[in-house]
């Protein structure tokens, strides 16, 4: 079992949804919504990850940090985040393949 192709009307539909909130709001509704689907674990490790980021961030010196360095810190801090849910929504496939193979 692979990762389904996600189709542009998903992604449309997804990010016109989290534009409607404030990106707190979006963050603990889905964090939240993590929770009551039994991912209590992926939305601990998330939100974990963007304390620790926003905590380097945090730890810049804002003297010396122009607009351009910000701007691609928090592109590169989004980029993470994004790529850190694919891989572990991946891994967890790959573990759900290999344990179905031993049942089998």
């Amino acid at each position: 079992m692979s990762l389904p192709q996600i189709k542009m009307d998903t992604i449309n539909a997804t990010m016109e949804k989290m534009m409607q909130d404030s990106p707190t709001a979006y963050i603990g509704e889905t964090l939240h919504c993590m929770v009551e689907d039994g991912n209590e674990e992926l939305a601990s490790a998330l939100a974990y990850v963007g304390k620790t980021l926003m905590s380097e961030m945090a730890d810049l010196d804002s003297a010396e940090l122009d607009r351009e360095r910000l701007v691609a810190f928090v592109a590169e801090f989004s980029l993470t985040y994004a790529s850190m849910v694919y891989r572990i929504f991946k891994a967890q496939l790959e573990a759900n393949e290999m344990s179905e193979a031993w049942e089998e």
